[in-house]
């Protein structure tokens, strides 16, 4: 048996630790690669186009939509200040954070017009995808504006919009255009950010990695009822979407009614499954084997 001396062993100590360091940053970038491998959704490409923030601004994605306060008549005193800070540099940068696209990435630094020695509250409802936005800039205002009072209520774009129109909110969020019954109604809309709907599928659906609008519409109208009708694996299709009353699902059929002939709101299945939120949604699709539905490009996008 050969006995190493000390400085041999060290040599061989060294040499094993770095062996095992090398390894260690191997599997972590194996592993840990751009994120998207552990994802459990994958997100569809439409009309051949990827699904991205830099295509939804050049308008090559055709499944965009604006997020948009809407307000009874003009805005005026502390609601006008408010939409104009959401508008300022200052809020654009908010809207940027949250994974949405500004309307004016050059907007000018906010300037006040409203006096801070008297109270004002604002009452805020409508549309989940514009709720983390505005709850973002209630904080930042509220910071600057200690005299004034917001309170925010996520219950969907329709609700959002009947309660502008009724007086029981003095704004009301969008991630829809106004219905003309709502325009109709008195309802001025502001538009504060941009933002794409994600076709957003588990990662059980192989085969597929782009739709047409006619095939997302197809599979909404119930239509096509098996994955394997487009191509891919030979299994029921779980269709999924949001409750009547959510800007992304008007947002969703509305760009499908004015591009597929044929399609409406009224063509959609019974079958589709609602849920009351992207992020609800979003869960389902991640955690459901075969299942497909649409949500914000941004919340997609965050949680890949």
């Amino acid at each position: 048996v050969k006995i190493l001396d000390d400085k041999t062993m060290k040599i061989a100590a060294v040499a094993a630790i770095a062996i095992i360091a090398i390894a260690g940053v191997a599997v972590f970038m194996m592993n840990s690669d751009d994120g998207k491998d552990d994802a459990k959704f994958e997100i569809m490409n439409v009309e051949g186009v990827d699904a991205t923030v830099d295509n939804v601004i050049n308008g090559s994605y055709t499944l965009q939509r604006g997020l948009i306060l809407a307000t009874k008549g003009t805005a005026s005193g502390a609601v006008a200040d408010l939409i104009s800070y959401v508008l300022s540099a200052e809020g654009q940068a908010i809207v940027e954070d949250n994974d949405y696209i500004a309307v004016d990435s050059s907007a000018p630094a906010y300037k006040s017009t409203i006096d801070d020695k008297t109270s004002y509250s604002i009452t805020i409802q409508g549309s989940t995808t514009v709720n983390p936005i505005m709850m973002a800039v209630e904080e930042e205002y509220e910071k600057i504006h200690p005299n004034v009072r917001i309170s925010i209520t996520a219950n969907g774009s329709g609700t959002g919009a009947a309660a502008a129109i009724d007086g029981t909110a003095d704004i009301g969020m969008l991630s829809r255009d106004l219905k003309t019954s709502e325009t109709d109604a008195g309802l001025v809309p502001t538009v504060i950010g941009k933002d794409g709907i994600a076709i957003i599928v588990n990662k059980s659906v192989t085969g597929i990695d782009n739709l047409t609008l006619d095939q997302i519409a197809k599979i909404y109208d119930g239509t096509y009822t098996n994955w394997n009708q487009l191509g891919g694996v030979d299994h029921a299709i779980d269709v999924c979407g949001r409750e009547s009353s959510s800007g992304t699902r008007g947002a969703f059929e509305e760009l499908l009614s004015g591009k597929v002939a044929g399609f409406s709101s009224s063509s959609v299945t019974d079958k589709m499954v609602e849920f009351a939120s992207n992020n609800a949604l979003l869960t389902h699709i991640e955690t459901t084997d075969y299942s497909i539905g649409y949500v914000s490009l941004g919340i997609a996008l965050e949680a890949l």
